[in-house]
């Protein structure tokens, strides 16, 4: 004997079908029963949301302070989503989804340059003290110039996998 519950059925305006609801709470009325299934049903649409589009329960960690975490930030690209989706103008999701990342990914590159620069400025200035310049207009009009050469001598794409490599182990 599972106990008693109230089953509760409702029809929906413009749909055949009728959809019953159980409760365990027999003292609630059905007002208040289709209440709290809503409310229920649109947490249910966020979680598989979050799921589908931001890989909830991907976390590799066992870390309960890293899982709370993780599951911050993506509920925080959750709440920038849901805004990004309601300026769309009823745009198709996958649109929506594309663009949103689009953006986030345009704004970590902006930081990330930016970031590189105020990281390597310094390097940059001392590379061209060792290239002779010392005069700003002379180093100005060259910019171009020394700044490929500066990028080329650099291994970029070592120095990207190697502050990679640092994030990941301040995270873990």
């Amino acid at each position: 004997m599972i106990g008693k519950v109230k089953v509760c059925f409702f029809k929906y305006p413009n749909v055949k079908k009728w959809k019953a609801i159980i409760s365990t709470d027999t003292n609630l009325s059905e007002i208040e029963v289709l209440k709290i299934y809503l409310r229920r049903w649109s947490i249910e649409c966020i979680f598989k949301e979050i799921r589908q589009y931001f890989g909830y329960d991907q976390s590799k960690s066992s870390n309960y302070a890293a899982m709370v975490a993780d599951l911050t930030i993506r509920y925080v690209f959750y709440t920038m989503f849901c805004f990004r989706k309601e300026m769309s103008n009823n745009e198709p999701m996958g649109q929506v989804v594309l663009k949103f990342y689009q953006e986030l990914f345009d704004m970590w590159l902006s930081a990330f340059v930016e970031m590189m620069f105020i990281r390597y400025a310094k390097d940059f200035v001392d590379y061209a003290i060792e290239l002779g310049y010392t005069d700003l207009f002379d180093l100005r009009k060259n910019i171009d110039k020394l700044l490929r050469a500066f990028f080329e001598k650099e291994v970029w794409i070592d120095k990207i996998t190697e502050a990679d490599n640092k994030q990941l182990r301040k995270s873990a």
